[in-house]
């Protein structure tokens, strides 16, 4: 049996828009933990996009490509980092 990978690719995207977004504001802890917890809350609400064969891999990464799929991570991680700045764990 071969060990094929199975990714939710969506996950890298939340973490470059959480990375920018979170950069970008001057209010918001930069610590890992806030980072995570936005990371985490965004995936929660995101439905994912796991993929395990080549073609799932090159349908997937079309997908996420998709402006309009850029903006919907866009606010969700914006909501994200709303909930994590009033509510931090440290």
């Amino acid at each position: 049996m071969s060990m094929r990978n199975v990714k939710n690719y969506l996950e890298d995207l939340v973490k470059e828009i959480a990375r920018e977004e979170i950069e970008k504001d001057p209010e918001m802890c930069k610590c890992e933990t806030c980072f995570l917890d936005v990371v985490a809350y965004s995936l929660n609400r995101l439905e994912p996009m796991y993929a395990a064969t080549d073609m799932g891999h090159a349908v997937t990464g079309v997908k996420l490509s998709l402006p309009q799929m850029r903006a919907k991570v866009l606010a969700v991680v914006l909501e994200a980092i709303k909930k994590v700045k009033e509510n931090p764990r440290h």
